[in-house]
């Protein structure tokens, strides 16, 4: 229970506590006794008053230059209950201190993962091993299988359902993350931050069909092409149809213009890269948006500056901002905001 409360439980531990949870009613107790807000401030009431009897327990436990004194079965029987209660304070006490720190620390911008949350199943605060659950569970109903890394990243591995031939599968990317989709037979798509991508339940033929919505990296076998329907958008009133072969970058978020490109800048995100030459500072600002969760708000007008940035897509936020700030970039920079002056 204390590893629960401090987040530190694997999805396998998760499983064990919860079948030690349903095991008996004995255990369930114990886990909700320890738990509730009722038993926490009473036991916090009762060890502030306490401590004495607190510390004369310890010295029955502990071998020291102290007298003993006779024990009653009954008030020892409380005591015990009282200490075993006071120490689920403490835990439940330095889990608040855990969680306060975590909040702090998911209100400032960090570079985003390769976990493998689809869907919106992210949460600055949630459990890790909920959101394997979760992951798990969305996963499945998209016929995929979760191939976790040693490293915590995850691929989201598809399966081939001649049964569906008419079924398209929709998975998202969130701000902060990005995944890679593997279609075995036809290839496999880097799927950027904050992006849409339907595939078919059934591949057939030699061609893949997919739909997206964002930006997406896509390495296709050998004899296979794939057409992509890009929906259109307040900047593009009809849908764009894209057929390709090899690799290659399919820039599409709805807000910009549709690029297909095979240079080292337009795929440098692919690579981990933040990789941007001679760009507008707009551009480059929306990246950092997608990929560092943080809102970008423009208090003057917008110049013509080009700016230019190299950096890993692991770097610290603050390097970002520095790299630009040095370029004459006007920025202020207040938790997860940019604003540019």
């Amino acid at each position: 229970m204390y590893r629960y409360m401090r987040n530190e439980l694997t999805p396998k531990q998760m499983r064990e506590l919860l079948a030690w949870r349903n095991k008996s009613i004995k255990h369930e107790t114990a886990f909700q006794e320890a738990t509730d807000w009722e038993n926490v401030r009473a036991d916090l009431q009762w060890s502030a008053g306490n401590s004495d009897a607190i510390l004369e327990k310890v010295k029955e436990r502990v071998p020291g230059p102290w007298k003993k004194e006779e024990e009653k079965p009954i008030a020892k029987i409380r005591l015990m209950t009282r200490i075993w209660r006071a120490a689920a304070v403490t835990i439940l006490m330095l889990t608040f201190v855990w969680y306060r720190y975590s909040a702090y620390e998911n209100a400032r911008p960090h570079p985003g993962t390769y976990a493998g949350m689809i869907n919106g199943s992210s949460d600055d605060f949630a459990i890790p091993a909920i959101h394997d659950m979760i992951r798990g569970y969305k996963a499945a109903r998209a016929h995929l299988k979760v191939v976790e890394h040693e490293n915590g990243e995850a691929d989201y591995l598809a399966t081939n359902n001649p049964k569906l031939p008419n079924t398209m599968y929709d998975v998202r990317s969130y701000r902060g993350n990005s995944f890679v989709l593997r279609l075995p037979g036809m290839g496999s798509i880097w799927v950027n931050a904050s992006t849409d991508i339907w595939f078919p339940a059934k591949f057939y033929d030699d061609t893949l069909r997919i739909k997206l919505t964002g930006e997406a990296y896509f390495d296709i076998a050998p004899n296979k092409s794939v057409k992509i329907e890009i929906p259109p958008t307040a900047n593009r009133h009809l849908p764009t149809i894209i057929s390709e072969s090899g690799s290659f970058n399919v820039h599409a978020y709805p807000s910009d213009s549709m690029k297909i490109a095979r240079d080292e800048q337009s795929v440098a995100w692919k690579n981990r890269m933040i990789y941007y030459k001679d760009a507008s500072l707009k551009t480059i600002l929306d990246e950092i948006s997608r990929w560092y969760n943080v809102d970008v708000e423009y208090k003057g007008s917008i110049s013509d500056k080009k700016y230019t940035i190299r950096l890993p897509r692991n770097a610290a936020f603050s390097e970002v901002i520095r790299v630009l700030k040095e370029q004459g970039a006007k920025l202020s920079v207040n938790r997860k905001n940019i604003y540019v002056l």
